[in-house]
């Protein structure tokens, strides 16, 4: 659930979020965003609670619908991208993955 625009005119009104140089570290405060199904944005606080086959795993779940969320870090740089969840963790693309994604 990553999408990449590629516009003909600069793009100088909007904001641009920059992409973290590193991964969290386990214990790091995130914040994941995302729309919960035909319902309002949703923001959650979760803390880092490691990484297993590539994932960042949060400490708790997402509501349904948040995939292609952004997860930034408490400095609001982009850490990862809301891609699965269960009752239990939510799980999230990684800065390597970001940046492999926009080579």
């Amino acid at each position: 659930d990553l999408v990449l625009l590629d516009t003909i005119e600069p793009i100088t009104d909007h904001e641009v979020i920059r992409v973290a140089k590193q991964n969290p570290k386990p214990g790091d405060l995130v914040v994941s965003y995302g729309y919960a199904y035909s319902g309002p944005l949703l923001r959650f606080t979760r803390t880092v609670a490691g990484y297993a086959d590539g994932w960042m795993v949060l400490d708790g779940p997402l509501a349904a619908g948040m995939s292609g969320g952004a997860v930034v870090n408490l400095n609001g740089e982009l850490v990862g991208v809301n891609q699965a969840a269960n009752e239990v963790v939510g799980l999230t693309c990684t800065t390597e993955e970001i940046r492999d994604f926009l080579k």
